[in-house]
């Protein structure tokens, strides 16, 4: 599937920190400035389970800092502090820092994940249930994936993290390590006169215990030859991602997990259909454009999962897409569509390596099945590290007389581990950083108790940092940086540019 050939960003899953600006603070905001008075409220929490962190160093700035209470709170008030945008950070010495530059919120609700620690973990693993007829010697390969649902940003980061499961051994063909989200029925097919016996008939993925997750199962088809042939010849990826034909789904919603390895099959419940074409006009150049169907439940925009996906190669004249999605159903909470297109330089084979790290896409809501033009992307990114290393900026690739508006980053600096033949890389976020788009250039504030030193890199791990450039230009939505959340960055963002580089430690 894409998610496991497209050269993703290893950004762990994210929620945006919530900001707000309260009513009665704004309507007497002029009184308080006037007197030199101001206050704010911080809650920090874990990312991953979503409980309150205590001791966690909250700073305004580089100078006023204090601990969160057991609860994960800390106020600040007075007549002392600065009138005007803060940058605010919050860190623990066994977290992640998260720094959010020129707010004027009064409470901020900020997550940051797991660093020096390991919460456990159990593992899923299941089959499928309600696969079509499976016939040996067809010609046909079923296949299927295991997914779960995941938020704005790391999806059009096509996060690995979140995406892919640890490898795990299978026979196809011979033993060889596949992620274990991946499902293959016990199939026998025909290479020339050469039996090819194809056999990872279960999934295996793991969780935080205690978590609450939803997931997706999806199946599909390809032809067995054009696949083997496309492996053998070194096709690019976009001829042989377009091979798959994804047919059917099921979902696991609300589920709770639990503390020990548990076995969970999925019944594939609903059928998809042909519903979305849509066309690209003036794709930037030496690019693929990859087409990505999505759901999500109206109850929770922010919990997305992937329906159908296609590829078109920079060949190819025509950049069209046709996507599947669910017909008519009774799923309730209703179900919602949205429609991602991103052009990034891919591979030109699967033995090459991806050339230019910038990545632009576009976001559609479709409210019909009426024909989805893509007329405009945002404009590439380039980044840079400078002396004394922990100053770093972003820049607009090219001069744009009708700029698409932006109005947030998001970024991460992460601990990436290498990945091998037999194990999946894996990263780990050191630090987040939330800016207005015109904050271009920024220095990572230097915290209390060494909170700014990070940990020392293994041989095999090296330091990324991960630019999201967002564009919220939602019909009917005005931004306001001081009030933003998870839910309202999902159902407003239409377009977004990002880039990734290795940087250099910082001191």
């Amino acid at each position: 599937m894409v998610f496991f050939l497209f050269p993703s960003h290893s950004v762990q899953a994210f929620s945006l920190a919530h900001t707000q600006k309260s009513t009665v603070y704004k309507f007497l905001e002029p009184l308080f400035r006037a007197m030199g008075y101001r206050e704010f409220k911080v809650h920090v929490y874990d990312q991953e389970t979503g409980i309150s962190l205590e001791n966690a160093v909250v700073m305004m700035g580089e100078e006023n800092w204090s601990k969160t209470d057991q609860d994960g709170n800390v106020s600040f008030d007075g007549f002392t502090l600065p009138q005007g945008p803060l940058t605010i950070t919050a860190a623990h010495k066994d977290y992640s820092r998260y720094t959010i530059f020129d707010t004027e919120a009064t409470s901020l609700n900020i997550p940051i994940s797991p660093l020096t620690l390991e919460h456990p973990k159990s593992t899923l693993h299941g089959e499928f249930t309600g696969w079509p007829p499976i016939e040996d010697h067809d010609g046909i390969v079923d296949v299927g994936f295991v997914l779960p649902f995941v938020d704005i940003v790391s999806l059009v980061n096509f996060s690995s993290e979140k995406l892919v499961a640890p490898y795990v051994k299978a026979h196809i063909y011979k033993d060889v390590y596949v992620p274990g989200n991946l499902i293959m029925p016990d199939q026998e097919e025909r290479y020339f006169i050469f039996p090819v016996y194809l056999s990872k008939p279960t999934y295996q993925m793991p969780f935080t215990v205690g978590s609450q997750q939803n997931l997706i199962a999806l199946s599909g088809q390809l032809p067995f030859s054009k696949m083997a042939n496309g492996f053998i010849n070194k096709e690019p990826l976009s001829k042989l991602l377009n091979l798959v034909s994804i047919n059917q789904l099921g979902f696991i919603q609300n589920l709770s997990i639990p503390n020990q390895n548990t076995t969970l099959d999925i019944p594939l419940s609903y059928t998809l259909k042909p519903k979305f074409n849509v066309t690209v006009n003036n794709p930037p150049q030496n690019t693929e454009i990859i087409y990505v169907a999505t759901g999500f439940f109206k109850d929770n925009p922010n919990a997305l999962f992937p329906l159908d996906f296609k590829m078109n190669g920079r060949e190819d004249k025509a950049k069209t897409g046709a996507l599947k999605s669910l017909g008519a159903s009774n799923l309730f909470p209703p179900l919602q569509e949205m429609i991602l297109t991103v052009a990034a330089d891919l591979s030109q084979n699967s033995g090459s390596k991806k050339r230019d790290t910038s990545i632009v896409g576009s976001i559609k809501r479709p409210l019909d099945t009426n024909p989805i033009y893509i007329n405009s992307f945002s404009n590439p990114i380039d980044l840079s590290q400078a002396e004394p290393l922990n100053q770093f900026s972003y820049q607009e690739r090219y001069p744009s007389a009708q700029p698409i508006a932006s109005h947030l980053s998001i970024s991460f600096i992460q601990i990436a581990q290498k990945g091998t033949e037999n194990k999946k890389g894996t990263a780990k976020t050191w630090w987040t950083v939330v800016a207005p788009s015109q904050v271009k250039e920024f220095k990572l504030p230097t915290l209390p108790q060494d909170l700014s030193k990070m940990p020392p890199l293994a041989p095999d791990q090296s330091l990324e940092w991960t630019v999201n450039v967002f564009g919220l230009n939602e019909n009917n939505y005005i931004f306001d940086y001081d009030n933003l959340n998870s839910t309202i960055l999902a159902q407003n963002l239409t377009h977004f540019s990002m880039n990734t580089m290795n940087i250099a430690p910082v001191p």
